[in-house]
């Protein structure tokens, strides 16, 4: 089922305010109760839900077609923002991408560093799915719970990758190389950073880059991570 909802307000001058826009909603849940294990002294109850949900943006108000929600860390071209852009999943992150060609190569430039794509659409903070299983393990008058919180997809900004490597605390930064050789040396001594592309001919290309000017480029893009993770949590009663 979609349904059409009304997002928040937006002032557009010092005397009206108007309804910024529509998003569209759809999404199904699923939950499933059963028990693996049941005896005199002990029972084991569980149950599993899962849930897929779809939040897109249908339109803004006239002459809007991306409504900036947060702006991020001043990096790069354009730094890191949040959007809500028309046509697109909602909370979408948007800042420097790297550009490519058809087969998603890296286009790169002369210095063989990968050319940027200022306000390119990164993903959406959103999951592409959720779930969890609650266990509930009896015995007697005593009980244990444990549950299991799990998504998949959905992006996010890494600011602690993104200082860490401009300071050179990220392992990467101190890595070695695909010669066997640390990263930080200099190109001419076999280091450097290896970055496998095409240039602006299509041609292949590979090309080593002092590390302290590729890590200070602030490749946005290389700066998002996947938000997919699990976890669990217990707790212990009578």
């Amino acid at each position: 089922m979609k349904l059409s909802v009304l997002m928040f307000l937006v002032q557009v001058d010092l005397q009206k305010k108007v309804n910024a826009g529509k998003i569209l909603r759809s999404g199904h849940e699923l939950t499933f109760d059963f028990t693996p294990l049941k005896q005199r002294n002990i029972e084991w109850i569980a149950s599993l839900n899962l849930g897929k949900n779809k939040t897109e943006v249908d339109e803004l108000f006239e002459g809007v077609d991306a409504f900036l929600v947060e702006n991020g860390a001043s990096a790069g071209r354009g730094g890191v923002q949040i959007v809500h852009q028309t046509k697109q999943s909602w909370g979408q992150i948007r800042g420097g991408g790297i550009l490519k060609d058809n087969n998603g190569n890296w286009i790169l430039d002369d210095s063989g560093l990968p050319q940027q794509v200022a306000n390119a659409l990164l993903g959406s903070v959103l999951p592409d799915f959720t779930g969890g299983l609650q266990n509930t393990l009896k015995y007697k008058k005593f009980s244990i719970t444990a549950n299991i919180d799990f998504q998949k997809g959905g992006k996010f900004f890494s600011l602690s990758d993104q200082f860490g490597s401009f300071s050179g605390l990220m392992e990467r930064t101190a890595a070695l190389n695909d010669k066997g050789i640390p990263v930080r040396d200099a190109v001419a001594d076999g280091g450097g950073v290896r970055v496998d592309g095409v240039n602006a001919a299509g041609e292949r290309v590979t090309k080593y880059i002092d590390a302290q000017t590729y890590y200070h480029n602030f490749l946005i893009e290389e700066l998002r991570k996947r938000a997919s993770m699990i976890y669990l949590s217990s707790n212990l009663g009578n």
